[in-house]
């Protein structure tokens, strides 16, 4: 689906970040299993001086994990943690969003209102406003628990 590639904020530590999509399994495994892909692991050999550090993620999770950190490994956040981050936004995106959408699409059919609330939604949820929420939030959603 396609490929971004996140440069290093910090010269002193220079890992870049390289994530690949993929729109379903089959495809992230005929991927991994390609020549393509051991020619550009091979290629890139000479420019690297540890070994990749892979991470797979499917759903939500991708919303949660930071752009930038440390070498250190990073937790998830609970599951249920996401959910409440996952809910409360976007039932105040819906409730803000929504109304404005519809006053903007005014003779537009439903399904297509729909599809342009769906599409901008989305879009926002993923490049605006969860990594701003999942920055400021960071604190709380990794929190180790005390028991």
């Amino acid at each position: 689906m396609g490929v971004s590639i996140i440069r290093p904020p910090d010269p002193a530590n220079p890992e870049y970040i390289v994530i690949i999509r993929f729109d379903n399994y089959h495809n992230l495994a005929k991927w991994e299993n390609s020549g393509i892909q051991r020619k550009w692991i091979e290629k890139s050999k000479d420019v690297i001086e540890d070994e990749p550090k892979v991470a797979k993620q499917t759903g939500l999770e991708f919303w949660f994990t930071p752009i930038f950190g440390n070498t250190a490994p990073v937790l998830e956040p609970p599951r249920y943690k996401m959910a409440i981050v996952t809910g409360a936004v976007i039932f105040v995106i819906l409730n803000t969003l929504l109304p404005l959408i519809q006053s903007i699409t005014v003779g537009v059919p439903d399904l297509l209102e729909a599809v342009i609330l769906v599409v901008v939604l989305i879009l926002l949820m993923t490049y605006v406003i969860m990594p701003t929420i999942t920055s400021l939030l960071r604190p709380w959603l990794s929190k180790k628990k005390l028991f």
